[in-house]
């Protein structure tokens, strides 16, 4: 079974003086054949703490992360067979000085796991992960100041408000082949990302 995409949220964005920022939003998947929702989140600075997310209620495993101290922060979360239906999807992150945060979720079918995760610790603009048989690989991309100029992979989802500039991307059709995927951007001062596994679920007949 291969994985696939399946679709994004609307996702949301919003800025704080101090305190927490909540962001809540509703996804639909299409479709619920081994379905996999993951969710990113990229905040302009370091908060006081782990971001919360919660999919119908139930806390997201933390998937990967990369921090840069004083520069803001991205991170991936997932969670595996969720409830069916659409499902709200709630952010929560402390900060205790000015910043923005923005959010995005994105729902995958035929899977069965999360693997591995890699994630840039520095403003690089390039980013390697091995890529499963059948399998598929995630990303979030974040910057703090400026937008991101160009991308080499399939953009779902970018939001450029409130100084966070937020890429989302997965492979898909011909990109999804086993071995490893580079991801390379352009632009986006002060730059990192997380991009994580998606692993196949095993057919049936493999099971025994």
């Amino acid at each position: 079974m291969a994985v696939r995409f399946d679709t994004t949220g609307p996702g949301g964005t919003d800025n704080a003086s101090s305190g927490t920022i909540t962001l809540t939003w509703t996804h639909t998947p299409l479709d619920y054949s081994n379905l996999a929702v993951v969710v990113g989140v990229v905040v302009g600075k370091n908060g006081t703490a782990v971001p919360s997310a919660t999919y119908a209620g139930i806390s997201m495993e933390v998937l990967g992360f990369a921090d840069i101290d004083g520069a803001g922060s991205v991170y991936f979360f997932g969670i595996l067979a969720p409830p069916p239906g659409s499902k709200t999807v709630v952010v929560s992150y402390t900060v205790s000085g000015s910043t923005g945060m923005a959010a995005n979720s994105a729902s995958y079918t035929g899977v069965g796991a999360f693997g591995d995760s890699v994630a840039t610790t520095s403003s690089t603009a390039s980013l390697t992960i091995a890529t499963p048989v059948d399998g598929m690989s995630a990303i979030i991309i974040g910057g703090s100041s400026s937008n991101i100029t160009s991308f080499n992979k399939t953009t779902r989802y970018e939001n450029d408000t409130n100084q966070i500039f937020v890429l989302w991307a997965t492979l898909g059709g011909d990109d999804n082949v086993p071995g490893s995927t580079t991801y390379t951007w352009s632009g986006g001062s002060g730059t990192r990302g997380v991009a994580a596994q998606l692993l196949p679920a095993m057919p049936f007949y493999q099971m025994f």
